[in-house]
């Protein structure tokens, strides 16, 4: 892969704006991690919406900004609640969903969170990689006019010459407007391969019956290897509350053969309502439920 788009390309211009798409709720930085990483927690809500619970952005800094392996994770969701309600483990599967955001919203949840990190830090000495992630808020391949955010994203932070990280984080919703969106984004990924990488992860919930079937996930995969030769694709299942063993296993089986130099499998485990049993040394370890 090329040269990579770093926070300090950012032009700040892009992130001055007035914020009529979205209220600001609030926006909490803490620590994130035991390595000296912290978080910025954005929470705002659509201006036609007055209820309590609100679209969130995380803003993931890595711990040592001349760090060039290191990226900036700025993640925002395409949803107003969730449309899936599939995944105990995740905040927003109770949350009742109200509807999509709009292009210009979801834009703006990007900018108002590099807005706030940019007023707290010095954008033009962080040499880290800006990588912008979709994830939570809902099933994001619910929205068609994704392709049309990735524009915007790619018309504000692209750099000439340079290649913008991009993740898309997915469920794979047994639904036609996910199968017809997720086409959209790849012809949008093999069009703009000079300039944009999206990096693809299919995360497995526990609740498989309505998620596309594992025989044309594996399907989809080799057709988005081609779109994209320049990343790895993370297949990630999960064990949560309420998993089905047998259908964990079939989707692994499905897609083990796609393992390798191109694919790579990362486990979630989520210890809810169940105890995991491990053993360890000759002695069989419990992790109590959390």
């Amino acid at each position: 892969m090329g040269k990579i788009v770093r926070v300090c390309d950012i032009v700040p211009e892009v992130l001055q704006f007035s914020f009529h798409t979205l209220r600001l709720a609030r926006a909490v930085t803490d620590g994130y991690l035991d390595n000296g990483a912290i978080y910025l927690a954005v929470h705002a809500a659509p201006s036609d919406l007055r209820d309590f619970f609100l679209t969130a952005i995380i803003d993931e800094t890595s711990p040592n900004q001349s760090d060039q392996k290191e990226k900036l994770m700025v993640q925002g969701g395409t949803q107003y609640g969730c449309s899936a309600h599939l995944c105990p483990f995740c905040v927003y599967s109770g949350l009742r969903f109200y509807r999509n955001l709009d292009t210009e919203e979801i834009v703006d949840l990007f900018r108002l969170a590099l807005f706030l990190h940019w007023s707290m830090h010095n954008h033009k000495r962080d040499v880290r990689q800006l990588c912008l992630k979709f994830t939570d808020n809902g099933g994001l391949l619910e929205t068609p006019h994704l392709p049309e955010v990735l524009d915007r994203l790619l018309a504000l932070f692209g750099i000439k010459g340079k290649i913008l990280r991009l993740k898309i984080s997915t469920i794979f919703m047994d639904t036609e407007i996910t199968r017809q969106t997720f086409q959209k984004v790849m012809e949008w990924q093999e069009q703009h391969r000079e300039s944009a990488s999206i990096h693809l992860q299919i995360s497995r919930s526990p609740y498989g019956k309505r998620l596309i079937p594992a025989d044309e996930v594996h399907k989809l995969i080799r057709v988005w290897m081609k779109a994209n030769p320049n990343d790895r694709i993370c297949i990630a299942p999960g064990l949560a509350r309420g998993y089905n063993q047998e259908e964990f296993m079939a989707f692994c089986t499905a897609l083990k053969p796609l393992a390798g130099s191109r694919c790579f499998f990362r486990l979630g485990i989520t210890a809810s309502e169940i105890a995991l049993h491990q053993t360890v040394g000759g002695r069989r370890h419990t992790f109590p439920s959390t």
